[in-house]
């Protein structure tokens, strides 16, 4: 599993992230008891949830299944999970009951058009990507999207990584400085180095190296380390020229949460929430 998701694993963010997605779904239920019931309403939910992170976010996916609220109307609830590699399959397989692979997401014709009515990005994960391949991704996230449906994102104000009194990727509490910090859990004990390219460039890049080291007791009863190193690299493009991007592929805002308010460390960190529209959206946040 790609240690960067085990170092941000934080429940508060993804249950603040839960209830924006409540917010939709449910005002979206609401509005259709009020249109004409005789009307033949496609009443599917079909998520499709990009590289998740966190194990209690996709549990609460899978509540969804299990809503009296939405099966009394006869919503039917579909879930596709898109894994970061092959071994996350079956980990996230037994969290949910969900379609569950490593799907090509660069390629167009992964998904038929127009499947899903909530396509959710979460923990930065698009800056995962190469620069041209964010763009590429968006552009097929557009097509996947239901009209009327949502695109939920988490971003970041590349202002953050001009400062230097705070690692501006992860809550490390116990960091000696921003270029490098540790964090256990339980047996797991993760050690972090950045490094920073240019920044005062636009297109910003960080280089991130993690070791894990796990302590285990083998048959012996000793104890023991396992140690292994991750290295990947996150390309930051600027949040104005995504956030632009993403309206010119007609998406409005709908909100624009500042995640500062789960914890003020993370000051400058987004949730923005899009709806796709039918025509060219006029907005400009900026």
């Amino acid at each position: 599993m790609d240690l960067y998701n085990i170092i941000y694993y934080d429940n508060d963010i993804n249950n603040y992230l839960f209830d924006k997605l409540n917010e939709t779904i449910y005002e979206n239920k609401n509005k259709n008891k009020n249109k004409n019931k005789n009307k033949n309403k496609n009443k599917n939910i079909n998520f499709l949830i990009i590289w998740p992170n966190s194990d209690n976010f996709i549990k609460q996916i899978n509540k969804y299944n299990y809503s009296s609220e939405l099966l009394s109307d006869n919503f039917t609830i579909n879930k596709k999970i898109v894994t970061q590699n092959n071994y996350l399959i079956n980990h996230f397989k037994n969290l949910c009951t969900c379609d569950v692979s490593n799907y090509n997401i660069l390629t167009l014709f992964t998904f038929d058009i127009q499947s899903f009515t909530h396509i959710i990005l979460n923990n930065f994960n698009i800056y995962k990507f190469s620069f041209k391949e964010q763009i590429k991704l968006l552009n097929n996230i557009e097509q996947w999207c239901k009209n009327n449906g949502y695109f939920i994102i988490y971003l970041l104000d590349e202002v953050v990584f001009e400062s230097n009194d705070k690692n501006p990727l992860f809550n490390l509490k116990n960091a000696t400085h921003r270029d490098t910090g540790n964090i256990q859990h339980d047996k797991l004990n993760i050690n972090t180095t950045f490094r920073y390219g240019d920044k005062t460039a636009n297109y910003k890049n960080i280089s991130v190296k993690e070791e894990l080291e796990i302590n285990y007791d083998n048959e012996e009863d000793e104890f023991s380390k396992k140690r292994r190193a991750y290295e990947y690299c996150l390309n930051i493009t600027p949040m104005k020229i995504l956030v632009s991007k993403i309206v010119s592929l007609n998406f409005d805002i709908i909100e624009k949460y500042p995640l500062s308010a789960v914890d003020p460390y993370y000051s400058g960190h987004y949730l923005y929430i899009f709806k796709k529209n039918n025509t060219n959206s006029s907005y400009n946040e900026f």
